[in-house]
Formats: structure tokens, C-alpha cells, sequence
């Protein structure tokens, strides 16, 4: 709110602008002339006149700004005490159009002080001496404003306000007022001596907009649902404060059903998680609560007011804990010595007839009235804070205060049977055996239908085993270079005869004539770090002596000799070969759930990969040996890896006689004779371990059986547990088991006694290999599970989101919240009234009429500030019911609630269900009073919240509405989540959380009788309309 001006000054007693002859004047006229001296002494009565004139308007502007300070107290009394929130049938213009509530009430306590001045800056003329007169006015307010008056909105055009609270250059709790064309007038025997208009402003110390301010916001705060403030430690509004108190009684309730031995809904001790009754209770101490945040204090009368309550909240959940044999279960909830009942309530039953304390307890019978009405004996004990009670009473008996178990026996048990067996392994299957058993058994509610179960879906066939993973990694692929056999040189060169036009060529025949100097060198790599490397190199050298033979024939036989000539000639030309022999190995399958980088083992070299000859079988038994010379073998023409020299020699030396056409024929007929077949070749696992690979195989299943029976005894000594209100919190507790296991157990069991830098043989990293792939499978199933249980809690999610308006997050924030209140973990942090250099020792107090909201009806006989809906206080005939506080809570799955996903029973582990709480109320009166004080008056200042609408009478007898007060009324709405343990945990009952009543598709919804009629004019007979409510 901004100042309606800067630029007013103050007026101060000592300002006078009338002009005065000044004395330095009077002395040049004494120098000019004597007889003009003379002349103005015998005629000087004019300066007497002025300094009358002056005297009277100081004394006059004086009293002006102290009747001015008067009037704008009373306004603002009066507008505390009959504000305008208003603009209901308003007939002042500058409050019907006003922008918000905030300008409607500015603009309100403006005619006020207006219309306070008109009656006393009247008060501040006089007479000065025995005949100078002074007079104050303003103009009269008319409802038309015809003549010398003017109408409302022109009265509110005339004053401005400059407050403190809201306007900075105006102390705190400081309202400066200025009124415009005040009018002066000075007579003197009855001739005007003075006449002006001036703008008066004055200051005072008032509270009044800071209250009118407190009060909007206490009416915001009780408006305020769940998710109207930002949900964290703090908490704020009605609906935050209410949730605070109903989430560890609704935990509380839910928590006692469900670890009783409960298998319906009729067995349950708590017919409602979230009763209507005492909704009234808690709402009402979170009610005091959002006074101590917003006004610095509460109702007086606010603990013996929740009195009543405690104890009849407490009487009545002790009885229905009694109901299952618990001795004295109130004692559980409220400590009746800090209450202070036990001796009153034996006193009135010896003193009266009563035989049923609970029966007139909790609807304000004899024995409320004992304890706690006008008659009560003796003072009552210091009330302890709620959530104290709550922490201390709920917080034992509270079962989602503790960890949860995330099972993982049976993924575990999954993950091995579907790699201990050659055959595939109907895994989701034996999960709905189990979870049929488990039906029948009583541990899953009849009413979760197993036909729309959410069912991991899992491989049909799942193609994976041990021998799977140990024939990938046993698989070596071969190739060979043999790209560089090269005979240097060319056939022996050509010839002709003489008389080459007499013969033509008959035959030309070139054949390897001998072959010396032969060498075949063979180096071999079975000794390396690389998987991807060379295993043999071939180089075979030698020198071909070539001859070459020409045959002619003559073209004339009879008449040239000789018919036949023959011409030869040889060369010796050098071959060149070399073979490389490449061998590779690698794991290049992915996971279930790793991707193709993260499902292979580490890469470490192996220490014996080809190597051979080693005593112990176990080395070589298990390693790459046979595809080292699989690679002569299937490659080269060679019998065997020792034999190369002497086959390759053999080879070479088979070329004698050997007829070629050219050097290319040459090379090629050398390559058939080295190499064979294709390029390449894969060796698979039956190739290289044709007698031993059965054997290895057992060893690899014995050792995946070893592991898993290691990894459940872990699980079992240190099992993975989160703490129950973080069931439904995202990540989820599957994948947060995932992140777990493979952060506290995974690599310790996938390379137990695999230590080191290399893998020792191939079966080792085979070993290894099949570990993490069960490990792998554990994630796979956990993963399934997980998304279900997500699709359930993002469901939640989206519904809280939309009830929040918020879109993001909002569930993670309920959860945290929850646990915040489960503790009583919230921060309240309440707001100080700021006082001024005048009211610095202000004393402020609130008072609601009833101080407590019941939702049934009373009347004016309980409280007088009851009374039928247009009626003003001095209407005191009209009768009428009136229902302060109304009540409605939904159910919103009826019995037994949602499961997170009950398939299979061991990851059963929550039951969901959501209440919403509408909270309704109508204050009949709501005061707040400040001490206010002031040099010229002391007194009391309230601030007034009411039905009554507001009407100013004006100097010509006319009445104008200028609008209406309005009580204090709010709808606020809390949105409570309760999760229980599912089927995992053992002990108690069928997992449930649900009020009696409803179906699994339609919840339930229970009421007060005073539901749809808050405020007057309630109709006690309507209450048979109402299907929420329990008697209906």
C-alpha cells in the first residue's frame, strides 16, 4: 500500500505566513519625517489588530490538529470496530470500485476521519480576548451533496493517508492523516478580519490497518489447503498445520490395525483412519496455532477449550484399543496425568448419577462441564504442547516408524534357476504360484484380484545359461594373411628362328626345372597379453630354376629344312612367402540389464591363453590351447604346428616339373599348397575343449551355486532395508536395491579369489563372467518389479500433483512432510505484531466467538454473538442455529487399499491409501485488540470480524451503506497419504489401510451433520440429505 502523498508537511503551531511592517521599515520612516512619525504614532491600531489576528490562529491551528488527532483516533476505532471488507450494496462510489479489499478499507477509514472531523475540528474555534473571534469548518457531508456540502466520495478525494505499517516514510504503527481546504476565519467586533483554507496533517499512534492486515491474513491462512504453501519443515496455513497433527494419527490408527490379527474389515479396532470427530480436535489445535503464527498469540481460552477434546479423543481411542485386549490404551496416546482427569472423573462419578463418563464427555454433557465449564474445580494443569503428545503417545506404538526389508531372495533365487538349468524356466509363473499360495493363505487381501496383477513380464524363454556365457567366451576366431607370396622375375625371355617368316610357333612350355636353397621359418605367439594378436608367422624362401621351351614348325616341309626347330632358355627366379596366422577372443554379449559395455568383466589379459604343456591339467585343461593349432591345422596344408617346416619344404620342393604359364600361375599353385580353405575359421567351445568341456562346465555351475548361496547368506546376515516412509519415495525400493547390490556386493563375489590385474585362464574369466551374469539377472527381475511399482507411485503422484496444482514433485514433498510431522519435525515460526515509538508496549489479544469450532450446531444460548444471517448486534430477537466448523473426509479406495504391487508376495511391500479432509468453518465473531495510546487518549483497540452490514449516518439525517463486515470464513483442504507395510512384513494382519466400508473401486466418505450448512441459518433437518454422514 503506498502513501496517498509524499509532499504534505506537517503543520506546526509556530508557522504563521501572514505578512508583518517590518521595524526596519518603521525606522527609515522615523529618519524621513518627524511629523509623519508623529503622524503614524497617533494612528498605530492597525499592528494591535494583527498581533490578535496572529495570536488567534496559532491558539486556533493548535487546537485544529488536536481535534484533528481525535477525530482520526475515533475513525479508526470505529473502523476497527465496524470495518468494511465489504462492498455488498455499497453506495459510496470510491469503496464499490475499489481495486482490492486492501484500498476498500484505506478508503473507508478516509470518510471516517472525515466525517470525525466534521464534528470536531468545530471544537478548535474560539475567542481570543474580548472580541476576536476564530472559527474551523469543513464542508458537511451529504448522501447527494447538493450546496455547500459534498458527498462521500468527495469527503474520501479530501484525505489522504500516509500509514505506517505500509508506507515508507512513515514509522511503523504511525498513521499520517492530512485533510485538504480546512477553512480559518478571524472576526473581530464582528468584521472578518482573516479568511483562508489550509491542509492540516497530523500523526498518530494506531494499529488498526497492521490489525485489519493481521486479520486478512489469518483469514488467507485459514484458506490455505495442503498444497496452497510450499510444503517443507515449515509449516504454514490451516491445511499444513491440520496435516501435521492427522498424519501420525493416521498413522497411528493404521499402524494399530494393521498389526492386529486382522483378516476383514470388521475385525479392525478403527472403523475411520482419519475420524470426523476428531478431525474436529486436531483442526481446532491447529486452528490456535495459525493465530500464534499470524497475531503472536492465541485465544486466552484456548487450552481449556481443547481440554474437552484431548480427553474425549484420548477416552475414545483407548476404548477402541481395549477392544483387542490393550488394558488401558488411552494411556498410549494422551498421558491422562498430563490432562489431569483420573481424580475429577472418579469425583463425578461418586457426586452425580452418571454411569457413563464417555457418554457425557464428548458431547459437552455433565462431565465436560465438571472438568472444564465455569464450575470447574481448582486450576487446571499447564496443557502440554500436541506434539509432544503425538511424538511421545503415537510414536512407540507407530509401525511405519522403523526399516523395512527389501527382499531379494526370491529375484536371487530367479536369477539362479534360470542359469542352473540347460532348459528354459517359467520364472513368472512360480511367481503367481507363490502368490496364489499366499492368497490362500489369508496374506493378500481377497478383494486384489491376481487376474489384473501387475506381473513382472519376464522372458517366456530365457536363452541364457552357464553354457552359454562359457561358449562365448571359449570362442576364438581365426584368420590368416596370406597376401604376400611373391615370385620375383619373370618366365626365361622368348626367342625366334633366323627365318622367322617360315615358321610359326607350335609350343611354348615353361616348368620349374629345379628348386634349391629352401627355408621355412615358423615363429609362434602363444605366449601374450593381447586377445586380438598374431599366433603364427610362416616365411618360406627359396630359389626356382625355370626353363622355358619353344617349339616351331616350318610353314613349307617339303622345300624348307628343318621342319622342326626347338629353342630353350632358363632363368632363376627367388620365392617369397609369409603367412600370419591371427587369433581373437572377446565377450561381445550384453546383459539383461547392463548394455554391451557394461556386461563384459573387466578386461584384464589372460596369464596362459595358448600356452601349452604345463603338468597341471587344471592350467591347461582350461585354456586356449587347441585353437593355437586349430590354426595350422585348419589354415595351412600343414599336418601340425611342429610340422610347418618340414610340410611347407615338402611343398615347395613338389614344385620340381611343375608346369607354369606364368609367374602369377606360379604363386597361386604355391598358395594352394600352403594354405587351405578359407581365410577365417571359428573355433567354437566343442572344437576347443572336446574331452574336458563338459568338466569345465560343472566346475563353472558349481562355482555360480557357490555364489549364490554365499549371496543369500549375506543378504540374510546384512539385508538391504530402507526406512518404511521411504517405501513410497522414488528411486524406488527395487532400484535403490539394485544400486545396493552393486555397490556393496557385486564386484566382491564376481571377483572372489579373481584378484589381481590378469585372469589366470580363460575358465577363470569365464568364472567371473557367469557371476556377474547372475548378478545381471538379479537387476533384471529387480528392474521388472520396480516398474510397476513405479507406474503405481507416478499414478499417486499425478493425483497429488493435481490436488497441489503443482505439477512437480509434490509427492516427494508429502512424503518428506510426512516424516517431518511423524517426528515432529516442523518449524513453526510466528509472525510479531510490530508496535510503534507509541505502542512499543501494545498488548495484543485475539478472541473467536465460539473460541472453539464444534461441527454441531449452537444457538445463542451457548454464545451471544450468534444470530441469523443479516442481523446486526442489536438485533437480539432472532434465534437462529448456526454450524461453525463442518467436516468432510474422503476414502478415496475403500478396502484394503492400494497395493504396491503385490506380485510376487515378497515384494509386497506397501499398502497406499489417500484421504482427502475438507475443513469448513464460520467464526460468528472474531476480535483482535490492541492497547493503543496517545497523548490526548488512552484506551482499547479492536478489530472486529462479523456479519453486520455497515451504514453511516451523514449531517442531513440521510443513512448510506458504504458496504459490510463480513465474518471470518475459510474451506481448507489436507491431503493425508498413509502407506503400511505390504505382505513383507510378516507379523499382524491382511495389509490394509482403509476406513470401514467402500469397495476396492469406490471409496468411502464420512461427514459431520453439519456438511454444506457452515454459518447461520443451519437447518438441523437437512442433516438427513447427507449420505456421508454416519447416521444416514
Amino acid at each position: 500500500m503506498t502513501g496517498d502523498r509524499d509532499d504534505r508537511p506537517i503543520v506546526s503551531i509556530d508557522l504563521d505566513e501572514r505578512g508583518r511592517i517590518p521595524f526596519s521599515l518603521i525606522a527609515v520612516l522615523l529618519l524621513l519625517s518627524s511629523v509623519l512619525i508623529v503622524t503614524t504614532l497617533e494612528t498605530r491600531s492597525e499592528p494591535t489588530i494583527e498581533r490578535d489576528t496572529d495570536r488567534a490562529m496559532d491558539r486556533t491551528l493548535a487546537a485544529t490538529q488536536g481535534e484533528l488527532r481525535t477525530a482520526v483516533l475515533d475513525a479508526s476505532y470505529r473502523a476497527g470496530t465496524a470495518p468494511v471488507i465489504s462492498d455488498t450494496e455499497s453506495e459510496v462510489e470510491a469503496i464499490a470500485n475499489a481495486d482490492d479489499q486492501e484500498e476498500r478499507f484505506r478508503n473507508y477509514v478516509k470518510l471516517l476521519v472525515y466525517l470525525e472531523a466534521t464534528e470536531t475540528l468545530s471544537n478548535a474555534g474560539g475567542t481570543v480576548g474580548s472580541q476576536t473571534q476564530t472559527t474551523v469548518s469543513i464542508p458537511s457531508v451529504t448522501a447527494s451533496g447538493n450546496g455547500a456540502s459534498i458527498d462521500p466520495d468527495e469527503a474520501i478525494d479530501r484525505v489522504a493517508l500516509d500509514i505506517g505499517h505500509f508506507d515508507d516514510d512513515v514509522e511503523m504503527g504511525t498513521l499520517a492523516a492530512t485533510i485538504d481546504d480546512v477553512e480559518f476565519r478571524v472576526t473581530r467586533d464582528g468584521v472578518e478580519e482573516l479568511e483562508e483554507t489550509r491542509s492540516i496533517t497530523v500523526s498518530v499512534g494506531t494499529p488498526v490497518f497492521e490489525l485489519h492486515d493481521r486479520m486478512v491474513e489469518y483469514e488467507s491462512q485459514l484458506n490455505a489447503g495442503f498444497f496452497d504453501e510450499s510444503i517443507d519443515s515449515s509449516v504454514d496455513g490451516l491445511g499444513q498445520h491440520l496435516g501435521a497433527r492427522l498424519y501420525p494419527f493416521a498413522y497411528f490408527k493404521a499402524g494399530w490395525d494393521r498389526t492386529q490379527l486382522t483378516r476383514t474389515p470388521d475385525q479392525h479396532d478403527f472403523e475411520e483412519v482419519i475420524d470426523v470427530k476428531h478431525t474436529e480436535v486436531l483442526a481446532n489445535d491447529a486452528i490456535f496455532d495459525v493465530q500464534n503464527d499470524v497475531f503472536g498469540t492465541q485465544d486466552p481460552y484456548a487450552d481449556r477449550t481443547m481440554r474437552p477434546g484431548y480427553v474425549c479423543m484420548a477416552t475414545q481411542i483407548g476404548d477402541d484399543l481395549a477392544s483387542s485386549g490393550s488394558s488401558n490404551g488411552s494411556d498410549s496416546i494422551i498421558d491422562r496425568d498430563a490432562v489431569d482427569i483420573d481424580t475429577d472423573t472418579d469425583e463425578v462419578e461418586n457426586e452425580t448419577s452418571i454411569d457413563s463418563v464417555e457418554d457425557q464427555l464428548c458431547d459437552g454433557g455433565e462431565v465436560q462441564e465438571w472438568l472444564f465449564g465455569d464450575n470447574a474445580t481448582g486450576e487446571l494443569p499447564e496443557m502440554p504442547e500436541l506434539s509432544e503428545l503425538l511424538v511421545d503417545g503415537l510414536g512407540e506404538t507407530n509401525v511405519m516408524d522403523g526399516r523395512q526389508e527389501v527382499p531379494l531372495e526370491d529375484v536371487a533365487q530367479a536369477a539362479h534357476m534360470e542359469y542352473s538349468t540347460e532348459e528354459a524356466q517359467d520364472i513368472v509363473g512360480w511367481m503367481e504360484d507363490q502368490t496364489t499360495d499366499e492368497m490362500a493363505a489369508g496374506n493378500i487381501a481377497a478383494e486384489t484380484d491376481i487376474d489384473d496383477a501387475d506381473l513382472p513380464d519376464g522372458d517366456d524363454e530365457y536363452d541364457r545359461s552357464v553354457r552359454d556365457i562359457v561358449e562365448e567366451l571359449y570362442q576364438i576366431d581365426l584368420e590368416r594373411d596370406a597376401d604376400s607370396i611373391y615370385v620375383s622375375g619373370g618366365l626365361p625371355p622368348t626367342d625366334s628362328p633366323d627365318d622367322r617368316e617360315n615358321y610359326t610357333k607350335a609350343d611354348d612350355t615353361t616348368v620349374v626345372d629345379t628348386v634349391s636353397e629352401i627355408s621355412v621359418g615358423h615363429e609362434t605367439f602363444e605366449d601374450g597379453n593381447a586377445s586380438d594378436r598374431t599366433l603364427h608367422e610362416v616365411s618360406v624362401a627359396a630359389d626356382l630354376q625355370l626353363e622355358r621351351t619353344q617349339t616351331w614348325e616350318s610353314d613349307d616341309p617339303e622345300n624348307v629344312t628343318p621342319a622342326t626347330k626347338t629353342i630353350s632358355a632358363d632363368r632363376t627366379v627367388s620365392l617369397t612367402a609369409d603367412i600370419d596366422i591371427d587369433g581373437e577372443y572377446e565377450f561381445y554379449r550384453q546383459g539383461e540389464y547392463y548394455d554391451r559395455e557394461e556386461f563384459p568383466v573387466e578386461d584384464r589379459p589372460l596369464e596362459r591363453d595358448y600356452e601349452s604343456g604345463y603338468t597341471d591339467d587344471d592350467v591347461w585343461r582350461d585354456n586356449f590351447e587347441e585353437g593355437f593349432e586349430l590354426g595350422i591345422t585348419e589354415l595351412t596344408t600343414a599336418e601340425s604346428s611342429d610340422d610347418v617346416r618340414n610340410d611347407f619344404a615338402a611343398e615347395i620342393e613338389s614344385l620340381e616339373g611343375e608346369t607354369i604359364s606364368s609367374t602369377e600361375t606360379l604363386e597361386d599353385t604355391i598358395e594352394d599348397g600352403l594354405v587351405a580353405g578359407d581365410s577365417t575359421h571359428t573355433v567354437e567351445f566343442d572344437d576347443l575343449k572336446p574331452d574336458s568341456g563338459d568338466d569345465l562346465l560343472e566346475e563353472v555351475r558349481t562355482d555360480l551355486a557357490e555364489t549364490h548361496s554365499e549371496f543369500l547368506e549375506t543378504i540374510d546376515e546384512a539385508p538391504f532395508e530402507v526406512e518404511r516412509t521411504e517405501l513410497m519415495e522414488t528411486p524406488t525400493p527395487p532400484e535403490r536395491a539394485i544400486d545396493h547390490i552393486q555397490a556393496e556386493h557385486e564386484d566382491d563375489f564376481v571377483y572372489n579369489d579373481l584378484e589381481g590385474e590378469t585372469y589366470e585362464t580363460p575358465a577363470a574369466e569365464a568364472t567371473a563372467q557367469v557371476r556377474k551374469a547372475y548378478f545381471d539377472r538379479i537387476y533384471y527381475w529387480l528392474e521388472l518389479v520396480a516398474e510397476p511399482y513405479e507406474a503405481q507411485l507416478d499414478e499417486t503422484g499425478d493425483y497429488v500433483d493435481d490436488a497441489g496444482g503443482s505439477g512437480v514433485d509434490a509427492l516427494d514433498d508429502v512424503l518428506a512432510f510426512t516424516q517431518n510431522a511423524m517426528n515432529a519435525d516442523v518449524d513453526y515460526d510466528p509472525d510479531d505484531l510490530e508496535g510503534s515509538p507509541v505502542l512499543e508496549d501494545a498488548q495484543f489479544e485475539v478472541a473467536g466467538s465460539p473460541t472453539y469450532l464444534t461441527a454441531e450446531n449452537i444457538s445463542q444460548d451457548r454464545d451471544p454473538a450468534i444470530r441469523p444471517a443479516g442481523d446486526t448486534i442489536t438485533d437480539v430477537d432472532g434465534e437462529t442455529e448456526h454450524a461453525s466448523l463442518a467436516i468432510h473426509t474422503d476414502n478415496r479406495v475403500g478396502w484394503p487399499g492400494v497395493p504396491l504391487i503385490p506380485y510376487p508376495p515378497t515384494f509386497y511391500l506397501g499398502q497406499l491409501n489417500s484421504w482427502n479432509v475438507d475443513v469448513r468453518g464460520e467464526y460468528a465473531r472474531f476480535e483482535v485488540s490492541a492497547t493503543v495510546g496517545d497523548a490526548s487518549s488512552t484506551g482499547r483497540l479492536s478489530f472486529v470480524r462479523e456479519n453486520q452490514p455497515i451504514e453511516l449516518t451523514l449531517e442531513d439525517g440521510s443513512n448510506v451503506t458504504v458496504g459490510s463486515n463480513e465474518p471470518i470464513d475459510f474451506d481448507s483442504s489436507t491431503e493425508v497419504i498413509v502407506m503400511m507395510p505390504g505382505g513383507v512384513m510378516a507379523s499382524g494382519g491382511v495389509p490394509s489401510v482403509a476406513d470401514i466400508g467402500g469397495t476396492i473401486n469406490d471409496g468411502i466418505e464420512h461427514c459431520s451433520q453439519t456438511w454444506n450448512f457452515v454459518g447461520p441459518d443451519y437447518n438441523s433437518d437437512s442433516v438427513n440429505e447427507l449420505e456421508c454422514h454416519p447416521e444416514n
